[in-house]
Order: structure tokens, then C-alpha cells, then sequence
């Protein structure tokens, strides 16, 4: 019951912020176009409402981290769009760059320990904590949407319209130099290929994932990761870095703060009250 409803709600945000109307359905050539009226509400959703963004990145963040497969994915999707949408914007710096990487992050190192995950789920989160990094924190536009511009020369963007927040994640965990962060900015910079950046990124994380699986076996008394997730009736889970940790409460927090100090949003023009 809670599975299915979690999985309707995620498919109305989605629909939500990225409505698609198929036309020329009869046709060899379907076209999926937006309506006005949905444009509408879209942009209002992501960018004149005050709260449901932040509402919209509280429920994603949630269901990154969840147990079922196909609500994790689908909030990764709607993370994504969430990404694409407002990474422009500083105030959404702390939802995209901390929160929502964060718990990216934690779908991944967490994976060991009861939040199992198949391959290709795994791939689109590394492909969002990717699309963060990338956006946020070194100020690069993907090459398809850099129109006039050339990917491999694209102009700094200035500090004060990048996030620190994802680097200062990365550097929090296990195992993670950085050295090696210098090393995947100058890769990414230089590498344009969204598979070739997936794979850096997927090669950085191995290495705190190692430790935790390290930890968790001599935690329960084993030498061997596969034993401590196997075996034994009781088990710890290793703690992740604080910095994966307190943004989750912090979220909270921020989102009950916004819902109060707007309640009595008017928001009756959206609805083209009489």
C-alpha cells in the first residue's frame, strides 16, 4: 500500500513540473509537446512558489534512499529535472548541493547494507550526483546545451554563483584526498562525455565504499564484507561521514519554516478563481 502510493505521488510531481502531451500519436512521428496551460503551472511549481520546491526536494531526497527499486528510480528522474531546473538559482543551492547530492551519496554507500540496488539504478544516481557536481560546483553546462559556446572552453562562472557543498561532501569521505577531487575537476572539465564522467565518478566512490563494507565487517566480528552481510542476527550499520548525515534534519527543518512562514499564500490566480 505505502509502495504503491509512494509510487503515485512521485508520478504526479513528475507529470507535474514536466508535462508532456503526445500529439501526431496516429502518425510515424509522435511528438511529446507542452502545453500553455501546463507550462504554466510548471513554472509556477518551480519558479514562482516560494515552497514546493522545497517541498517537491524533501519527498525526493526521502525516496533516493528508500527500499523499492522503481520509487528510488523515479525520484532520481524527478531529482534530475529538479537539477536541470534550478541550478541556476542560489537559493536552491543547499536543496541541490547538499541535500539532494547528499542523499545520491548515500543510495550508493549504503547499497551494502539493506538498500540493494541493480546496476543500472546505480548508474542513473551517479549520473545525478554527476549532473550536480557538474552544474553546481564547477559551473559547467552540458554540451548539448551549450549553444554557440565550445564545451572545452566555456567561461568561468564567479564564486559567488557556484556551490562548494558537493566538493566538501566528497572530501568528508573515507579514503577521499583531495588530490583525487582536483583530479576528477580536471577530468570533468576536460571530458565531455557523460559515460566517460560516470566512470570517473564511479571509480572516486569505490573508495569510501570499500572502507564502509571494511568497517561493517569488523564491526561484526568478520573479515569478510560478505560474511557481515550475510550472516549474523544482529549487525551495525557504519556511520556515514556527518556531513551525509545532518543535511537530512537540516531539510526538515528549512521545509516546516517555509510551509509556516507561507501559508497564507494566495494562490488562487493559478487556478483562475471567478
Amino acid at each position: 500500500m505505502v509502495m504503491e502510493l509512494t509510487r503515485q505521488v512521485i508520478d504526479f510531481i513528475e507529470y507535474a513540473i514536466d508535462p508532456k502531451t503526445v500529439v501526431g500519436s496516429d502518425t510515424d512521428n509522435p511528438k511529446h509537446v507542452t502545453s500553455p496551460e501546463d507550462a504554466y503551472l510548471r513554472d509556477y511549481i518551480l519558479l514562482q512558489s516560494p515552497t514546493l520546491p522545497f517541498a517537491i526536494g524533501a519527498i525526493v531526497v526521502k525516496v533516493i534512499c528508500w527500499k523499492d527499486t522503481l520509487s528510488c528510480r523515479k525520484a532520481v528522474l524527478l531529482g534530475d529535472k529538479l537539477v536541470n531546473a534550478l541550478n541556476a538559482d542560489a537559493k536552491f543551492h543547499s536543496l541541490l548541493g547538499r541535500d539532494i547530492f547528499s542523499a545520491a551519496l548515500q543510495g550508493i554507500l549504503r547499497e551494502h547494507v539493506g538498500h540493494v540496488k541493480e546496476d543500472g539504478l546505480k548508474w542513473e544516481i551517479i549520473n545525478l550526483a554527476r549532473n550536480i557536481y557538474c552544474r553546481l560546483t564547477l559551473g559547467l553546462t552540458p554540451v548539448e546545451e551549450c549553444k554557440g559556446i565550445d564545451p572545452c572552453n566555456q567561461p568561468p562562472r564567479p564564486a559567488s554563483l557556484l556551490c562548494t557543498a558537493p566538493r566538501e561532501i566528497l572530501l568528508s569521505l573515507p579514503d577521499v584526498t583531495p588530490p583525487q577531487v582536483d583530479a576528477l575537476d580536471t577530468l570533468l572539465r576536460e571530458k565531455h562525455s557523460m559515460k566517460t564522467q560516470k566512470n570517473a565518478f564511479k571509480e572516486l566512490l569505490e573508495l569510501p565504499i570499500l572502507v564502509i563494507r571494511r568497517e561493517e565487517a569488523l564491526a561484526s566480528g568478520s573479515t569478510s564484507p560478505v560474511s557481515s552481510i550475510l550472516g549474523g542476527t544482529s549487525k551495525k550499520i557504519f556511520d556515514l561521514p556527518e556531513k551525509l548525515v545532518i543535511p537530512g534534519k537540516e531539510f526538515e527543518a528549512q521545509v516546516k519554516w517555509h510551509q509556516v512562514h507561507n501559508s497564507n499564500l494566495d494562490t488562487q490566480s493559478l487556478f483562475g478563481a471567478q
